[in-house]
């Protein structure tokens, strides 16, 4: 691969890495959701912050499929927690961020975007 191919290759996934997607959870709700993002490559980088403080905060990415959502990955963060990570696998798909408070005392936010992926 030539040094022009890397540098195209690096500006379309850099591109790619910025459209991402944000959503806000508040207290006394019991489920936010994000727009959707396409996470073609299979591999997504999340972060997720509790900023409540009472209460679980559940951070779900789902997959659309038919006329269920089914949630590909999760994790629970109790208040003050945050996660983060810059590359998740997950399916060649469609994808958005779920946030959830199952008691709706949690509140919290989250970004979901594909992952730069550098060859």
């Amino acid at each position: 691969m030539g040094t022009e191919e890397k540098l195209n290759n690096n500006i379309e996934n850099e591109v790619e890495a910025k459209a991402g997607v944000s959503v806000t959870l508040t207290k006394g709700d019991q489920v936010a959701n994000s727009a959707r993002v396409n996470l073609l490559t299979g591999f997504a980088s999340l972060s997720a912050k509790h900023t409540g403080t009472t209460g679980v905060l559940g951070v779900h990415i789902m997959s659309p499929i038919g006329l269920i959502d089914k949630a590909v990955k999760s994790w629970y963060l109790d208040p003050g927690e945050s996660f983060n990570s810059s590359f998740i696998q997950t399916t060649k798909d469609t994808h958005y961020l779920r946030l959830e408070s199952y008691d709706k005392r949690a509140s919290g936010t989250g970004t979901l975007a594909p992952a730069t992926i550098i060859a």
